[in-house]
């Protein structure tokens, strides 16, 4: 009898183990995450003892936050607890989990104007997996993922491979994906949405925007404080009370996009003032350094490798700035304006750029661009858009700043000379390339 139940026992460990080391084949050959930054992330948190000054929220974090300034200018150790489109009840989990393990005493919550409106939209329990698929298993992690989502779920949550096997029928890419494993973590790599992983979850981009502006396609968001989602609020008042009751410092803050960008969200005053709000109910500090005044944040696309992210130069002037304000150097009151149009009117009148959205034509084969000039003060100046033909003359595309029909497969650039509304002087000249469609 104990023979047969040893020889049971032996066998129920055998195919145990060979069902974990086919998953981990499988998954090995066909999940891409060689160089994923949340992959990166979580191995790094895994090695830290203790972490004092810990920064959550989504790409703004992993993008803006250098961890060595703050350790210089903070004391103690920093992170980054961050992920591309990082939800807040993920966030709370992640605070959570530092302040169990890490006994982490700081919180800095980074509140993305986009990702407010961004719950169940899309693909959206991959936000989840960019993170939980990497956190070792526990009590904790378990209960988070079956509370997330229904029992039809559970195997995508629990069994990473399952959701990309099928890329085992295609030999290109299991082929692409083992060179990548194969050469190692090697941080000098570039990922696909070029940056480079530097460690304690931040990430770097040489790159820079183009200083004369912006040519860009973007989702307009439109959200005010009654339209922000219910469940957003919900986590972020879980995370202030969870903070509270565990005797954890917690400050709100939000990270500089580009002014292009700004220029695109017209209810942010409603969502500033409606996180402030909450700051102010509940004695907590609020940092919003996209109303910064810009002779401490200036206009500087520059600054930034993409329209919503800074770069290696940006990341490390705004967290000088951020720790400036943090230990008391630069009084909020010094820093910040009141709203996003007072700061848009410190600069003088000028382009940022050009936002386009393309659309199929009835023609598949077609393509059509819709696009409106940006300006930090469309109401004080009037522009005319146009290209230079091979002889040096102006071919007038639009002397209107909105509903404008682009060339999608154009190549020449844009130049946009802009006036003083009232004088009609010169004011500049701006030009920009275009981002020519697919044909």
């Amino acid at each position: 009898m104990i023979k047969k139940v040893g020889k049971f026992i032996l066998s129920l460990l055998v195919i145990l183990g060979v069902f974990t080391a086919g998953r981990n084949l499988i998954g090995f050959l066909t999940i891409d995450d060689a160089y994923r930054q949340s992959r990166l992330m979580v191995e790094d948190l895994e090695k830290e003892e203790q972490i004092d000054h810990l920064f959550v929220g989504a790409s703004h974090v992993f993008c803006g936050i250098v961890p060595q300034i703050m350790d210089e200018n903070l004391g103690g150790r920093s992170f980054c607890m961050a992920s591309s489109e990082q939800p807040m009840n993920l966030s709370l989990f992640l605070i959570q989990k530092a302040v169990e393990q890490y006994h982490t005493k700081h919180i800095y919550l980074e509140l993305s104007f986009s990702n407010a409106e961004k719950w169940h939209i899309g693909n959206w329990l991959a936000r989840y997996y960019y993170v939980t698929d990497y956190l070792p298993f526990s009590p904790q992690k378990i209960s988070f993922l079956a509370n997330l989502t229904d029992v039809n779920s559970y195997v995508n949550s629990f069994m990473p491979e399952h959701r990309s096997y099928s890329t085992l029928f295609d030999p290109k890419e299991v082929n692409d994906i083992l060179s990548r494993k194969l050469a190692g973590d090697d941080p000098s790599v570039p990922q696909t949405n070029s940056y480079i992983y530097e460690g304690r979850g931040a990430v770097i981009s040489e790159e820079a925007l183009d200083s004369h502006g912006i040519f860009d396609e973007y989702d307009l968001p439109s959200l005010n404080s009654e339209d922000i989602n219910k469940a957003w609020k919900s986590e972020l008042m879980k995370i202030v009370s969870y903070c509270q009751e565990n005797q954890v410092e917690l400050t709100l803050f939000e990270a500089p996009v580009s002014d292009f960008l700004l220029s695109l969200w017209p209810d942010y005053d409603a969502f500033h003032g409606y996180v402030a709000g909450v700051a102010a109910e509940n004695g907590l500090p609020f940092y919003d350094f996209n109303l910064a005044k810009t002779e401490y944040w200036p206009y500087d696309p520059a600054l930034f490798w993409e329209k919503a992210h800074l770069n290696k130069v940006g990341r490390e002037r705004f967290s000088d700035l951020f720790c400036d304000v943090l230990t008391g150097r630069l009084l909020p009151e010094q820093v910040f304006y009141a709203k996003v149009s007072d700061r848009a009117e410190s600069y003088k009148p000028c382009i940022l750029g050009i936002y386009y959205r393309d659309k199929k034509h009835s023609d598949p084969t077609r393509t059509e661009r819709q696009a409106r000039i940006i300006s930090n003060q469309p109401e004080k100046i009037t522009c005319e858009l146009f290209c230079l033909t091979e002889d040096g003359q102006r071919e007038i595309i639009s002397t209107e700043m909105d509903n404008i029909t682009l060339n999608p497969y154009e190549t020449r650039d844009y130049h946009i000379e802009y006036r003083d509304r009232e004088s009609r002087a010169v004011l500049g000249e701006t030009i920009l390339k275009p981002v020519t469609a697919e044909k």
